[in-house]
C-alpha cells in the first residue's frame, strides 16, 4: 500500500486520526 495512492495508513490506537482521515475522504471525493 503506498499512503495517499492506494489507500492511508493510520497510527495504531489512534481513533483522531483515523477520524481525521474518513472526514478527508468525505470531504474529497
Amino acid at each position: 500500500m503506498r499512503h495517499g495512492e492506494t489507500g492511508w495508513l493510520v497510527p495504531p490506537k489512534d481513533p483522531e486520526a483515523l477520524a481525521a482521515r474518513i472526514l478527508y475522504v468525505l470531504d474529497h471525493p
